[in-house]
């Protein structure tokens, strides 16, 4: 039987987030880190069971038992997407991943600084950082109220 048809229990080893083969169909893969960085995505992917799967979806699977939910997304806690540690993923809605990010959503108009969070109007200041500030504590609100790691 193919590598690529065997469980993916037995051809992979977890440690420290990532996944290295130990019984790839390529002998000179064992040892080597599973998958690799394609230009097009900052995630890393890899062929498991014949598909593209992405790396994070598969460390998922291997320590949760099931492939992540088709509806919601596997969140990287800290917005780190090379960090594939279990405890730094976590299963969420479209909507709570597109709020852990960065991004400071405020914007400069009419010599105020706008903060506004997925559509949502918070207000306008006159200091940028105090609109950052609201931003940010409001993003960090939703995640919260709609995750059990707020």
């Amino acid at each position: 039987m193919a590598a690529s048809n065997r469980k993916i229990e037995e051809q992979v080893r977890y440690a420290d987030g990532k996944l290295y083969w130990v019984n790839p169909r390529k002998k000179s893969l064992i040892g080597k880190e599973c998958g690799n960085l394609p230009k097009s995505t900052d995630y890393r992917v890899m062929k498991c069971e014949n598909k593209k799967k992405f790396v994070h979806h598969v460390i998922w699977y291997l320590h949760k038992g099931s492939w992540p939910d088709s509806s919601m997304n596997i969140d990287h806690i800290n917005m780190n997407k090379q960090d594939n540690r279990i405890e730094n993923l976590r299963q969420v809605t479209r909507r709570v991943n597109s709020l852990n990010n960065k991004a400071e959503n405020v914007s400069l108009s009419r010599n105020k600084w706008r903060a506004v969070v997925a559509q949502v109007h918070l207000g306008v200041f006159s200091n940028r950082d105090e609109a950052v500030q609201v931003a940010q504590l409001y993003k960090k609100s939703i995640i919260s109220k709609e995750t059990s790691y707020g």
